[in-house]
């Protein structure tokens, strides 16, 4: 089924509004960081930590902005499924491996760009060179909890919510690749892309926001509780840290796989397409160049593909 050029623009316009809505998110995020920074420098006497109130600025203001540019944007109604505890432990576990397998790949390639990362078996490299450094109860209390509850917020809620309309796949796909994109370095995109991956069809499968800020914060609190063992750096803690991880992982991995067969073959059987159909239907032909096309979408991925870049240089 076409859509007439009316549901086109109308269509380009919701879209493009999301773009710009990540954009100005963006920017203000950069923008709050370098002007803190140079706050710092030009009065070094100011107490407290620079990179503490970015991050509060960042986790504030900047979604803030983003939600009011959204508001005009329609809604979606999602699933209502409900996850009992069990299935609940076998998320995380598919979620874990996941987390863990990214962080290798996101590893190896900052690696070949010439970035000295060091693997983590703990997931996300970047948590745990946070946490290795002296901290504070404000810092771990971000890292840990109010981070993952904002970043839930904007891009699985915010995002989600008003992308749905368009078939779960894109609502997913495109919530995981900015959420990726966001953290602004091949260090985290992996890692933060297949966790945004699992996160979004959870969050599509159930309309609970909470579960997906339940596993965020589990697997962000992870290094939080393994560190003191790392870093006494005896052995045999090493060693059962090392087996528990490999363990979760392979269990992980192996219950992805078997998961995402068994969907597709339900999903066939049924005679069903392999992903949810459209509640809003997109051209058949043409439908690319609507979703990331349009105006907003290239404005906000050309910035992130930038701030790949400063990032880059800094590093």
């Amino acid at each position: 089924m076409e859509l007439t050029p009316l549901q086109k623009k109308i269509t380009r316009g919701f879209l493009s509004r999301i773009g710009f809505a990540l954009c100005a998110m963006l920017a203000l995020n950069i923008g709050l960081t370098y002007l803190i920074a140079a706050i710092r420098e030009a009065l070094p006497a100011l107490p407290g930590d620079p990179w503490l109130f970015a991050l509060l600025a960042n986790y504030t203001l900047s979604p803030l902005v983003c939600a009011l540019i959204l508001r005009p944007v329609p809604k979606a109604a999602l699933g209502k499924e409900c996850v009992r505890p069990g299935k609940m432990f076998t998320i995380f576990l598919m979620c874990y491996g996941i987390a863990i397998l990214a962080n290798l790949l996101g590893n190896l390639i900052a690696t070949l760009l010439g970035q000295e990362t060091p693997f983590s078996l703990l997931g996300d490299t970047a948590i745990q060179t946070i946490l290795e450094t002296p901290t504070t109860f404000f810092s771990i209390f971000t890292i840990c909890f109010f981070g993952p509850v904002i970043e839930e917020l904007v891009f699985r809620k915010l995002l989600i919510d008003r992308l749905a309309r368009y078939g779960e796949w894109v609502a997913v796909f495109m919530s995981a690749l900015l959420f990726g994109l966001f953290h602004g370095n091949f260090l985290q995109f992996f890692y933060a892309f297949g966790l945004g991956l699992a996160f979004g069809h959870l969050y599509y499968k159930t309309g609970r926001i909470w579960y997906t800020i339940l596993l965020h914060c589990v697997i962000n609190t992870i290094p939080n509780l393994l560190l003191p063992i790392l870093r006494e750096g005896r052995l045999m803690p090493l060693m059962i840290v090392g087996m528990l991880v490999l363990l979760v992982v392979a269990s992980g991995v192996t219950l992805t796989i078997i998961w995402v067969v068994r969907f597709f073959r339900r999903r066939r059987a049924m005679g069903m397409p392999a992903l949810s159909p459209r509640v809003c239907i997109l051209p058949q032909k043409g439908w690319a160049g609507l979703v990331f096309l349009n105006p907003g979408m290239l404005t906000v991925l050309a910035a992130c593909v930038v701030y790949f870049c400063m990032e880059l240089l800094v590093w």
